[in-house]
């Protein structure tokens, strides 16, 4: 038969569990501004109840567990958003830096050089005895040699620079690995136990999301509260073991470009996401860049040299290349031997009659020339500006939608996982309000004791 001390030990569960509400609230109003915290709940249960010959009288309240508010869902739709704004945020950043190397238009950008080169052939071939003509082909030459360099030389450094970001990002992508793995191991241990390891997932929760914005990775929670997080398909995190990536000189074209490895067996890792993804994509739109740049290297001079050795010098002498003939792209090309110094082995004569400048004009009409397929070598080389300018704009674009999309679940996560002091001022009156119900119930049980003690007196 139940009596008063059972009712004592419900009025006592309820001041418990009162009393772990108040301080959960006062955790989440604490942590209110704290980087990825999840608010957390106290949920109740029934305890056991009492079984009487009228029916089960009920026990009390107990604390079942202390849970965060949060949606696996989200959290996996945040990590993809976050994945692809961290690419092309990476694309658009390489892309105008490389955009900038350009400097198009200007008078010092190479579109501008390229013509003056032309210009400087058609002036001589109007003076082809001129001597001051002369020295301002080699003058636009070497600038045009110059500005070859220069442009070959700063998207060098872009790529260079994004090789050393490569590694940078690989590094972290390590460390994030390395202490999920930790974090794995301590949730682990700790829940086990029986005691919910709240703060250390939101810790997991928090390098997870960082992980996805730098590569795409795909987690599975076990059973036991660990994440298990793959990589193109293999592990990186599996349980309390992390894997390792590596750089590694790329087994096939340029040996100074550093592809991703698994550190174990070398194999290389399928990047598809993430800023590690973005700078790779960039990094290969400037190796394209580069192409480019060296096929109107080697065209111009293989098709200036060409018709440049069937033109006769001022003292007759023919068969002279005007740059040097091995070039492979705009990194190696200079003026020959011959013409550096002496501007009179210019072969602006075709045919070596004094007053000719014939050779010098059909030199200068390579401008109009469609010397790569339907190009001309002016096209070629206006339709790599477009070509950069199209890429960023892309980049531009698609980094301006992920971001909308990203703000938006990351809100739409933030309305689940986030403290809202508000609701946490009514959760601490409503804990409060029944903490004094309780305690009211308790005082009401102990004049009940006081007045049957009296009355067994």
């Amino acid at each position: 038969m139940p009596g008063i001390l059972d009712v004592l030990h419900i009025a006592k569960s309820a001041l418990e569990f009162q009393q772990y509400g108040i301080q959960v609230t006062g955790h989440n109003i604490a942590n209110a501004n704290t980087e990825g915290y999840t608010r957390q709940r106290v949920i109740s249960e029934p305890r056991t109840p009492l079984e009487t010959p009228y029916g089960t009288l009920g026990t009390g309240v107990q604390v079942e567990t202390i849970e965060r508010e949060r949606d696996r869902f989200l959290d996996e739709q945040v990590r993809t958003a976050g994945g692809e704004l961290g690419r092309w945020k990476q694309a658009e950043r390489t892309l105008s830096e490389v955009e900038g190397t350009f400097s198009e238009p200007s008078e010092g950008g190479l579109n501008a050089i390229l013509r003056e080169f032309w210009d400087s052939w058609r002036a001589l071939a109007d003076r082809p005895e001129s001597t001051a003509a002369r020295q301002v082909v080699l003058g636009k030459a070497r600038a045009l040699v110059e500005a070859f360099h220069r442009l070959r030389g700063r998207l060098r450094n872009v790529r260079y620079n994004m090789n050393t970001s490569v590694g940078s990002k690989v590094e972290e992508i390590n460390r994030i690995a390395d202490q999920i793995a930790e974090l794995n191991l301590r949730i682990l241990n700790s829940e086990v136990s029986g005691h919910p390891a709240n703060d250390g997932r939101d810790r997991r929760d928090l390098l997870l999301d960082r992980l996805a914005e730098l590569v795409d990775v795909k987690v599975i929670e076990g059973a036991d509260g660990t994440v298990n997080v793959y990589l193109s398909g293999r592990p990186l995190v599996e349980g309390r073991e992390a894997s390792r990536l590596a750089t590694a000189p790329a087994l096939q074209g340029d040996r100074s470009i550093k592809e991703v490895v698994w550190e174990a067996d070398s194999a290389e890792v399928e990047i598809s996401g993430g800023e590690l993804s973005g700078i790779l994509e960039a990094r290969d739109k400037v190796g394209s860049y580069l192409e480019r740049l060296d096929l109107l290297a080697r065209t111009l001079v293989e098709r200036v040299n060409s018709i440049h050795r069937e033109g006769y010098t001022l003292d007759g002498a023919t068969g002279i290349n005007f740059f040097k003939s091995e070039v492979e792209g705009a990194g190696d090309i200079e003026l020959s031997d011959e013409v550096v110094g002496n501007p009179s082995k210019i072969a602006a004569s075709k045919d070596g009659g004094p007053g000719d400048g014939s050779n010098a004009l059909d030199i200068a009409d390579l401008e109009y020339e469609r010397t790569l397929g339907t190009s001309t070598l002016d096209d070629h080389y206006r339709s790599l500006i477009a070509q950069v300018g199209q890429d960023l704009e892309e980049a531009r674009f698609m980094r301006e939608n992920h971001e909308l999309l990203w703000e938006r679940l990351r809100n739409q996560r933030e309305s689940v996982i986030g403290v809202s002091l508000d609701e946490e001022m009514i959760k601490l009156i409503q804990y409060q309000h029944a903490y004094s119900a309780a305690a009211k119930l308790t005082s009401v049980l102990d004049e009940m004791i006081r007045t049957t003690l009296d009355m067994l007196r």
